[in-house]
């Protein structure tokens, strides 16, 4: 269990002087470099995402002119964010645990079962980590603007309850948990600042969280505790702001909704959640302080108390050296504005040779504001009133737009999924087979593939970091829902933190497809019956006491063969305890020998046999003798001594 360590911090030191100006300048360099991004190009972006014209009305080349912007970004970022969240939220396991080390696989096989069936409920379940809102507000992100920050807090919340009303009057309250452990948040994109040179947050010395806080979340934080009292008081006569930001505020608009503000006291705070390695003494180490830098002060400070970064970052297609990736919303933008301009101008010109202008004498009344429509009955003379034809049609063809349109899916990558055509074939209801469909996604579109290989890299990531989060801080009370298997997660979790077991987590193959692993696993049980009726044969014929001694080796190199053979299959088919799958093949007996002769038993005539055959289970394996059901450690493991924990686990 990981204990924060406070930075000793006397208020007017040199020491939180050098920090605060370390902190300034830090932030202001960062804001200064990326404030470009954050303030035009991202909203720049997200008009172009939702498809909003530069003008509510068009007035040229007429007033009320065709005014469409057809959404070539949401139409290719939507259609892969939704084969990324398949690939994802619909496989399982969501993370596949490999225990690795000399211990051997079939002893933890139930440990290992039992942390990703752990990693899968806490991953799914709303009141717990509730992956699928959050990916889907990462993986959106990540698509339309190329980079996003998902931050992975151990965090601690509490509140207090009610739990009646003394006859004074009075109520009495108790805590309640509300929530303990990590919980991952997207990171909204101009909130986090780091510096553009760094190709990961892993590698970089220095990273901020801008928490917007309002007055009454920054008092409330300091009342519990959380942040110094004295130096709140000192940030309340600082607020950042009086109105949302601009940003913000544009967003509300557009959604047409007001932004808070006018008669209320509005009042925000930036306060920076700052993660660097700094020289404390002499020791570089890394650093976990809260600081507002409009009042230059620092409300919070610890020495970094977390396993590893905390921040995972995603990018779509990554840029020469720096940060931030390119996003659909900025690579696609042209082809969106190319194809819009073609869109209309052929709806324009199209409305325009549909219409005729009308010539009408000067002394007719006509012109006067006389408003024609069809069936209308015009009091005139005779040619009194002309028509006369306006534009001619232009060469615009659909065929233009279309070559736009393909361009563009070359260039995201983003297209319908027609590869595999032919690998399989259709059932007599027209449904594609296990086998095609195993094929169709294995051969699927090269560069929607790495798009989506992309993102998986994300959730590998976090898969790593719930693991060693949940190891060094614990599940809290979560062992209950799992009954007396809790023990054994606790079990497989206090070895991975103690370093006795390493287990690596994976994605899951975006090929696990649950009709095609049944197909599979059947092909794989006729496989392993045919291989065990061969060796069977082949035992009978070696029974054979005329079978002459050169065929009986070769057929029994020809059963080591086959074994041999078998378990690489299994292996290449991931399965676990092959040795279990494949049994070793027994050797012949010894010409002579008496075949009801128990393997490792004196033969008659030796020490031992006649105390061996005076024993009534002689020979034979006890139930449950040197073994107890569970997980059983080996007692060569290291640290392991008798008696210690994990030597068996019911």
């Amino acid at each position: 269990m990981i204990t924060p360590v406070r930075i000793p911090l006397a208020v007017g030191s040199d020491t939180e002087r050098r920090l605060r100006a370390f902190l300034r300048n830090a932030i202001r360099d960062r804001q200064r470099q990326l404030q470009p991004l954050y303030e035009n190009r991202l909203v720049a972006w997200r008009q172009a995402y939702e498809a909003q014209p530069a003008n509510a009305v068009r007035s040229f080349p007429f007033q009320n002119a065709s005014n469409i912007v057809v959404p070539i970004i949401a139409i290719h970022a939507d259609s892969l964010l939704a084969r990324v969240m398949a690939s994802v939220m619909k496989t399982r396991p969501m993370w596949n645990v490999k225990v690795l080390g000399d211990i051997p696989d079939s002893t933890f096989g139930e440990a290992r079962a039992m942390l990703e069936e752990f990693l899968e409920y806490v991953g799914v379940e709303p009141t717990e980590l509730d992956l699928y809102q959050v990916y889907h507000e990462f993986f959106g992100e990540t698509i339309r603007y190329g980079t996003s920050v998902l931050k992975c807090p151990q965090i601690d919340l509490r509140e207090e309850v009610a739990t009646g009303v003394a006859g004074n009057g009075s109520a009495s309250f108790e805590e309640r948990v509300v929530y303990n452990g990590p919980k991952p948040t997207k990171l909204a994109f101009q909130d986090f600042l780091i510096d553009e040179s760094d190709k990961s947050t892993e590698s970089s010395d220095f990273l901020a969280h801008i928490v917007r806080l309002r007055r009454e979340e920054l008092e409330e934080r300091a009342f519990k505790g959380i942040y110094d009292r004295a130096a709140v008081n000192k940030v309340l006569l600082s607020p950042d702001r009086a109105s949302p930001t601009t940003i913000e505020t544009t967003k509300l608009s557009d959604a047409g909704v007001a932004p808070p503000g006018g008669e209320t006291n509005f009042a925000e705070f930036d306060i920076y959640e700052c993660h660097f390695k700094y020289n404390w003494n002499g020791h570089y180490c890394r650093c976990l302080v809260w600081y507002h830098e409009h009042s230059d002060t620092i409300v919070r400070a610890f020495f970094n108390y977390y396993p590893s970064c905390i921040f995972i970052a995603s990018r779509l297609f990554f840029r020469d050296d720096l940060f931030h990736g390119y996003g659909f919303a900025e690579i696609l933008g042209p082809f969106q504005e190319e194809i819009s301009t073609i869109h209309n101008q052929r709806r324009d010109n199209y409305t325009v040779t549909t219409m005729s202008a009308f010539r009408v004498a000067p002394d007719s009344k006509l012109w006067k504001g006389y408003k024609l429509y069809p069936s209308a009955m015009l009091p005139a003379d005779k040619d009194e009133i002309e028509p006369m034809p306006m534009g001619q049609p232009a060469t615009f063809t659909i065929d233009e737009e279309r070559l736009s349109l393909d361009l563009a899916e070359r260039r995201s990558g983003v297209s319908p999924p027609q590869q595999g055509m032919g690998a399989g074939a259709f059932t007599k209801r027209g449904v594609y087979t296990a086998m095609g469909t195993l094929a169709l996604m294995q051969d699927g579109n090269t560069r929607t593939d790495l798009n989506i290989t992309d993102m998986r890299y994300a959730h590998t990531r976090l898969g790593r970091l719930l693991t060693q989060m949940y190891s060094e801080f614990g599940i809290g009370h979560r062992d209950v829902y799992f009954g007396q298997k809790g023990r054994l997660l606790e079990a497989a979790l206090d070895l991975y933190q103690r370093k006795l077991l390493a287990i690596p987590v994976y994605a899951s193959s975006a090929s696990i497809n649950r009709e095609v692993e049944k197909q599979a696993d059947m092909m794989l049980v006729n496989i392993q019956r045919m291989h065990f009726q061969t060796i069977t044969q082949m035992m009978v014929q070696i029974a054979n006491p005329g079978m002459p001694p050169e065929i009986k080796k070769y057929l029994m190199d020809a059963m080591e063969s086959s074994n041999m053979l078998m378990r690489v299959v299994f292996r290449h088919f991931e399965m676990d305890a092959v040795d279990r799958l494949a049994p070793d093949v027994p050797k012949p007996a010894e010409q002579g020998a008496p075949t009801s002769q128990v393997q490792g038993a004196p033969r008659p005539g030796e020490p031992g046999a006649g105390a061996l055959a005076q024993q009534p289970n002689a020979g034979r394996a006890t139930p449950g003798a040197g073994a107890r059901p569970g997980l059983a450690i080996p007692s060569g493991a290291p640290g392991m001594g008798p008696g210690g924990p994990g030597e068996a686990i019911q």
